[in-house]
């Protein structure tokens, strides 16, 4: 089973590349550029996985 990571952030560049060196590590990677965005994409994850 892959370990899921949100990755939230306004620095569009940022985002893309951590979430490519994430996915080359076997992560599954799920990458929004708000926090308006990041909120319903949250809910899903389990929340005792959560790491801030």
């Amino acid at each position: 089973m892959k370990i899921k990571i949100l990755i939230a952030d306004d620095e569009k560049e940022f985002v893309e590349t951590l979430a490519q060196r994430l996915e080359m590590r076997d992560f599954s990677v799920t990458t929004v550029c708000s926090g308006e965005g990041a909120t319903p994409n949250a809910i899903a994850y389990d929340s005792k996985q959560f790491t801030t």
